[in-house]
């Protein structure tokens, strides 16, 4: 319980205020007027300009008085009393939203069905690919689950409507790639001490991650081609006992592999099941496919050391390189996510193709990277035939 602590009276001379930032917050001091504290620490919060409904105080509040003397006009001296306040402040938790309303508005949500149109296939062989990923499902910011939803739903639509106008002009698409980049749910444990904060449990997140891989699933299988499903793990995907800590077993014990399995069982029981090549990787760091000719590599990109594209395209070359060499895979296309936003770059013959993020935003990425966190994904055209990169028609929708 928070208690308020008075010390002895020192002869200390004030300093004003000033403020020290640590792990769990931030420890204010101020050497000046006192304040009414009775069981309520909000005149405390307000008065280091705190707003008590976002913040909160951390741990005991000590208080410090001592006198000093004050010499006056007219030659008199009078003693005053000092006061030092320390405290520790907290952003406060974001509350969970009460379950049986978000199930009712996610059921709605869920009812969404994907308007399309086929046409005739003609002209050179392509793979369509649609890549998405970093949609941290229960992450608080951008109206949680519910605007999460609403953003694949459109740019699922968006996807749907490019592949059937794109057939209907003459593409030959023999294959989507459905390629997951990873981060699909927030977590509440992991890497970061903002996971706890969500708006939705675990269970949540992943029950909506679930539900929104299959619409993705079925929206493509109405095309009745073949569909390769490709993902890969992650860093919020990570299950570890606390902050810093290894894995409980291995890196194979990830929330984005589990995801993948579990739509995996339900539409291995569907007449869909036998238009799909599933690539869920064990605890590997690459999962490398052929598609129309074209050999494909996908990673959520967490392992790069070091900041900035040029440390991506490094570790893509160096990746590349290692493939190469001990495993005989000529990698021409990198698919990534992780930086949350859209990037493209040609690496000696192996093409970037960097997703944006779907999650609700990050003030926190915008202030360190001076980038906006832009929601959207990429979709494009993947071929021997599309040039020397090996792609085409690159798109964020």
């Amino acid at each position: 319980m928070t208690t308020l602590r008075d010390t002895e009276p020192d002869t200390r001379t004030p300093t004003g205020p000033r403020a020290e930032t640590t792990e769990d917050g931030l420890t204010v001091y101020h050497d000046a007027w006192p304040v009414e504290i009775t069981d309520d620490w909000s005149p405390l919060l307000r008065f280091f300009g705190f707003n008590p409904e976002e913040f909160e105080v951390t741990g005991d509040v000590k208080v410090s008085k001592w006198q000093q003397s004050k010499g006056n006009d007219d030659g008199t001296r009078d003693v005053l009393w000092l006061y030092s306040y320390k405290a520790r402040f907290a952003r406060r938790a974001v509350p969970l939203m009460d379950e049986n309303a978000m199930d009712e508005r996610v059921a709605k949500a869920l009812r969404w069905k994907p308007r399309k149109t086929l046409g005739k296939a003609l002209g050179a062989p392509v793979a369509y690919f649609h890549q998405q990923g970093d949609e941290q499902t229960g992450k608080s910011a951008g109206d949680g689950i519910e605007g999460l939803i609403q953003r694949e739903y459109d740019c699922l639509q968006q996807s749907i409507d490019r592949l059937a106008y794109d057939m209907r002009r003459g593409y030959n698409v023999e294959a989507i790639l459905d390629v997951a980049n990873g981060d699909r749910v927030e977590n509440i444990q992991g890497h970061y001490a903002s996971q706890p904060r969500t708006t939705a449990t675990l269970r949540r997140q992943i029950a909506c991650a679930v539900d929104m891989d299959l619409a993705r699933t079925e929206a493509f299988a109405a095309f009745d081609l073949p569909i390769v499903k490709v993902y890969t793990k992650s860093n919020h995907g990570e299950l570890r006992p606390g902050l810093g800590m290894p894995a409980v077993t291995s890196e194979s014990d990830n929330l984005d592999l589990i995801v993948a399995e579990m739509v995996k069982r339900v539409i291995d029981r569907t007449p869909a099941a036998d238009l799909i090549d599933w690539l869920i990787p064990h605890d590997e760091d690459w999962q490398t496919f052929e598609a129309a000719g074209v050999v494909c590599g996908v990673s959520h990109g967490h392992k790069v050391k070091g900041s900035g594209q040029g440390a991506v395209a490094k570790w893509v070359k160096d990746q590349r390189d290692l493939l190469l060499f001990h495993g005989d895979t000529r990698m021409r296309i990198a698919f990534l996510g992780h930086k949350h936003h859209w990037y493209s770059e040609s690496v000696s013959g192996t093409s970037i193709i960097q997703t944006p993020s779907l999650d609700g935003g990050s003030q926190y990425y915008t202030s360190q990277s001076g980038n906006l966190d832009a929601h959207g994904i990429v979709t494009g055209y993947v071929g021997a035939s599309e040039g020397p990169l090996g792609w085409s028609g690159l798109s964020v929708l």
